[in-house]
């Protein structure tokens, strides 16, 4: 008997719109507006994908940065910086992040890790492409990240140019939204490196897409 076709409730912030998707698992796009089903190349059988206009999970939409940001420089150098999540329920995935670019910023590409917080293992890469001047960035992790219940994560990403915006945690409205925990805690590391360092009251602009 054929395995249950899986049901991918892909969500996308970035593109409001919903026009074109992207296979998650395979990377094909298709047209949201004629989707029915869709045949996936990694997967043996179908894969129905559900489009949405939100991610549970996601604390800033994709739009203007939270009241109160404020934007660097703020460290001499390049700099990696952190946000902290955790899933308390079990069999979530991530799909993809954000994180906030400066009109100032002229990098073109940003890399984005996801690390497990007890060891600062790597649990996913990648580098961004297609970014705009400014404003909200999205990267997809290619295979989906599993996130075990009740395991932080930081989610980084690497500024070459140390310029980026981070808000005061009495700026955040709710730091618990659906399965999803927003630490008080930032981290980062200078240079490209495994954000080890701690600073109480501060989160970088960096977001998750998860399902």
């Amino acid at each position: 008997m054929p395995p249950t076709p899986k049901i991918w409730k892909y969500f996308d912030t970035h593109d409001p719109t919903l026009l074109v998707q992207t296979c998650p698992r395979c990377g094909t796009p298709w047209e949201a507006s004629a989707l029915t089903a869709f045949v996936c190349s990694v997967d043996a059988y179908a894969n129905v994908v559900v489009p949405a206009n939100r991610t549970a999970g996601v604390f800033w939409a994709p739009a203007s940065m939270p009241p109160g940001a404020t934007e660097g420089p703020q460290n001499n150098g390049p700099i990696t910086v952190a946000t902290q999540f955790t899933c308390h329920t079990s069999g979530k995935t991530l799909l993809g992040a954000y994180f906030y670019k400066d009109p100032t910023d002229t990098a073109s590409t940003h890399k984005v890790t996801v690390y497990k917080d007890s060891d600062l293992s790597v649990l996913g890469t990648v580098t961004s492409s297609g970014e705009s001047a400014s404003g909200w960035q999205h990267v997809t992790f290619t295979p989906p990240i599993p996130l075990a219940a009740n395991v932080a994560i930081r989610v980084a990403a690497y500024f070459s140019t140390p310029i980026y915006p981070s808000v005061g945690s009495g700026q955040v409205p709710d730091t618990t939204k659906g399965d999803y925990f927003l630490s008080g805690t930032g981290y980062y590391a200078m240079g490209d490196a495994p954000p080890s360092q701690a600073i109480g009251g501060y989160y970088y602009l960096i977001d998750i897409s998860a399902i």
